[in-house]
């Protein structure tokens, strides 16, 4: 028992220690990348388009420094918090999401659609609209222009199921296996931290569920399921 006890805790604390290697990783490239054109643009004189395309380039590593940090936060609060377990609707939550999600959808020309059961289930409502925000944000990303998003939400026969399917490239046979692994970043343009699925596998595991490639014919689809009483 104290063998399996002390087992335990060695892997979480290097599963511990890995992660904040792999956070450094991800973190010191923007950063070089930043600190650079900064350096060459206070050194070497530039005219006016010059400096526009530094402070340019600053500005989307920035951005991609936000989103890593916000990620990052994101995720080892839900490893180190416990989650709240309270009824909510279904239906409402999925809503608000996609509602939330129309304005980036309208900007790529993608059309962003739900349907869903009106369905009282009990779980984490916050993180599990994050988890859903995560899924439709990676379907937007591959969708091709003029595509479709679509969340589907309803009953199972053993809890409940959220499907976010898009109709881009789908993901490769070779990387099927690691998309939920923190910071796995596949081959395809459009790839980010490697942090948004895992996410979402972890908020499933937390609920007594799982996050899973659902089979589609064209596109990707991703699955979260968990019951309906966690």
């Amino acid at each position: 028992m104290l063998s399996d006890a002390a087992r335990f805790l060695f892997e979480q604390n290097l599963s511990h220690e890995r992660f904040l290697a792999n956070a450094a990783h991800q973190l010191r490239t923007p950063l070089a990348v930043l600190k650079t054109e900064i350096d060459l643009a206070l050194r070497r004189p530039r005219d006016a388009a010059q400096l526009k395309e530094a402070l340019e380039m600053a500005r989307t590593e920035t951005e991609r420094l936000t989103v890593l940090a916000r990620k990052l936060l994101d995720f080892e609060s839900l490893r180190s918090q416990p989650i709240v377990l309270l009824p909510f609707d279904l239906k409402h939550l999925v809503a608000e999401v996609v509602e939330r999600r129309q304005t980036t959808a309208h900007s790529k020309n993608l059309t962003l659609t739900h349907q869903s059961d009106a369905l009282t289930v009990q779980g984490d409502a916050v993180l599990l609209s994050q988890a859903l925000e995560n899924l439709v944000d990676n379907a937007l990303r591959f969708a091709p222009v003029n595509g479709r998003v679509t969340v589907t939400a309803g009953a199972t026969a053993t809890g409940c199921l959220i499907a976010v399917r898009d109709d881009g490239p789908g993901i490769p046979d070779p990387e099927r296996e690691k998309i939920f692994e923190p910071f796995f970043r596949g081959s395809l343009p459009g790839s980010q931290t490697g942090l948004g699925l895992a996410f979402v596998a972890d908020v499933a595991r937390k609920h007594g569920g799982r996050a899973f490639l659902s089979p589609s014919e064209k596109g990707t689809t991703i699955s979260l399921e968990f019951p309906r009483s966690s």
